[in-house]
């Protein structure tokens, strides 16, 4: 996986390396130094060549870290996800993404797959350490509350599986409006009020479960939606009279498909050209917003689908925004790399204004 970060903080990078049939290890990816990755551009023809910086047969990305097929889960979380959470519990609003092709390791490295651990139960265990009055097991710490809510985007509908796991399938009505200072509210969304790590990940593990997946000729079990599992802490000083309201979004993306590879047809077809827009409309903002050249009153496509329209605050708004960029070392997914990275470069453009809430 390779990423940037649309604050100045920090993003992450790294892959794995696939076989060909003959066993032999092949990857058309190299990571120059702990920040810069060179892409082999001996494949994928034109559209290899049309991103990144000429550099004889290859092109070459700057991101804010890059891991390689060795890194791990932990390494990943503590450069460039544990930071993060540190401005989290100070009242600074924090999204992470992780963006990338199918079948490039974007659930893994969220740790929403059941595997090993990923970012997502790291940054829980780490987060109830700290709102624990006495340790593992102990109520939270008194003016301390934190509710989970766990949504997808399918099909540009909205589902909350936290609701639908309760309810045995049931979908209640989600809506999302702009309030009068334009902050953006999901009104419909059900939030669990939590005390423990454990609980908040059998909310995951739940909402998991009910999530859309499918297989597809490039993924068995292929994710056919957005999800966006998040983590609402609100602090009350009452000797100050003041009370922090910050919000933690983690987002796993779809992965971006080529129907000829995929071999969709039907529902699976239906499915992907809905991914596909998302994305899309995702990488418009992002193009919009990392414009050097635009004007303070420039318009930007927040509208155009609810993906983008629902992060409106993540991107290019008021939260501290990490984009992890997971690529394929296979030198047949080389143009998709290329394009991952691409939509990484325009990322790290961005600067958002961020601010204790």
């Amino acid at each position: 996986m390779v990423g940037g970060e649309g604050t100045a903080e920090n993003g992450g990078a790294g892959w794995t390396a696939t076989r060909h049939a003959r066993g032999q290890l092949t990857s058309c990816i190299e990571a120059l130094s702990n920040s810069t990755i060179q892409v082999s551009a001996g494949v994928g023809g034109d559209e290899v060549a049309a991103g990144g910086r000429h550099s004889s047969t290859a092109r070459t990305f700057n991101v804010d870290y890059a891991f390689g097929a060795d890194a791990t889960q932990h390494g990943v979380y503590e450069t460039s996800v544990a930071p993060l959470l540190a401005r989290f519990v100070e009242g600074y609003n924090v999204t992470v993404l992780a963006y990338g092709q199918t079948s490039s390791g974007k659930t893994h490295t969220m740790g929403t797959d059941g595997g090993e651990a990923g970012i997502v139960p790291r940054a829980l265990q780490w987060l109830f350490a700290w709102a624990q009055a006495g340790g593992h097991g102990a109520g939270l710490r008194r003016g301390v509350d934190i509710r989970i809510s766990f949504i997808e985007v399918y099909n540009e509908d909205l589902i909350d599986l936290v609701a639908q796991a309760q309810g045995h399938g049931v979908r209640p009505p989600i809506f999302v409006r702009e309030d009068a200072k334009g902050n953006i509210l999901w009104t419909g969304v059900q939030e669990v009020a939590v005390a423990s790590a454990e609980a908040a990940m059998g909310i995951l593990a739940d909402g998991s479960r009910e999530r859309q997946t499918w297989g597809t000729r490039m993924n068995a079990t292929s994710s056919r939606s957005h999800a966006i599992y998040s983590v609402s802490l609100t602090q009350t000083r009452a000797r100050e009279s003041v009370r922090i309201v910050s919000k933690l979004h983690f987002v796993d993306l779809a992965g971006s498909e080529r129907l000829k590879k995929t071999m969709a047809v039907g529902e699976r077809q239906r499915e992907g050209i809905s991914i596909n827009s998302g994305l899309l409309a995702l990488g418009n903002v992002i193009s919009a917003l990392g414009d050097t050249h635009r004007g303070p009153l420039a318009h930007v496509p927040y509208r155009e689908s609810k993906l983008t329209y629902m992060l409106r605050d993540s991107l290019g708004g008021s939260a501290q925004t990490l984009l992890i960029a997971c690529v394929s070392a296979a030198e047949a997914n080389a143009a998709e790399s290329i394009n991952t990275l691409k939509y990484a470069a325009r990322a790290r453009n961005i600067r958002n204004r961020g601010g204790v809430n």
